[in-house]
C-alpha cells in the first residue's frame, strides 16, 4: 500500500473518531450548531430563489443576460476566495505544522506527505463551494423549472 493511501486511511480514521466522539459533546451545542447552520443554508435558498423571482418578474427581457452574469460572477469570487483560502491554509499546513515535520522524519516519501497536505487543504478550504454553492444550483434550478439531469449535473 502506498504511503499515501495509508495516510488517507489514518485521515479517515481519525474523522470517523471525532464523530464518535459527538456523542460525548453537549446535546444542546450539537443542537445549536446544526440548527443554525441548517437555518443559514434555508437562509440563502430562500435569498438566492427570491432573487432569481425577482430578476424573472421585474426584467424577464435581460433575465438570461443577468442569471448569467451573476452566476459568472459569483463563482469566480468563490474561486478567488478558495485559491487564497487554500494557500493560506497549505502554507500552515506544509511549513508551520508540526504533524509535517513528524511525517518527513518517518520513511514516507515526500511527494506523498505533499498530496496527502495538499488535499487535506483543498478539503478544509472548499466546504464553502459546496455550503453557498448548493442553495444557489437548487434556486436556480426550481426557478429555471431545470429538470432531474440538472440536479446530477450539478453535483457532479
Amino acid at each position: 500500500m502506498s504511503g499515501l493511501a495509508t495516510l488517507l486511511r489514518l485521515r479517515l480514521a481519525t474523522g470517523r473518531n471525532a464523530l464518535r466522539a459527538l456523542r460525548y459533546q453537549s446535546r444542546l451545542k450539537i443542537a445549536f450548531v446544526t440548527i443554525f447552520g441548517f437555518a443559514v443554508w434555508v437562509g440563502l435558498f430562500a435569498g438566492f430563489l427570491n432573487g432569481f423571482r425577482f430578476i424573472s418578474f421585474h426584467i424577464p427581457e435581460l433575465k438570461d443576460l443577468l442569471v448569467e452574469h451573476l452566476l459568472l460572477l459569483f463563482f469566480m469570487t468563490l474561486l478567488v476566495m478558495l485559491a487564497i483560502s487554500t494557500g493560506i491554509i497549505a502554507y500552515a499546513s506544509f511549513f508551520m505544522s508540526k504533524e509535517t515535520a513528524f511525517l518527513a522524519a518517518t520513511p514516507t516519501r515526500f511527494e506523498h506527505i505533499f498530496s496527502y497536505k495538499l488535499i487535506e487543504s483543498l478539503m478544509f478550504s472548499s466546504w464553502a463551494m459546496f455550503i453557498l454553492g448548493a442553495p444557489l444550483m437548487i434556486a436556480y434550478g426550481i426557478e429555471g423549472k431545470q429538470g432531474l439531469l440538472y440536479y446530477i449535473v450539478s453535483v457532479t
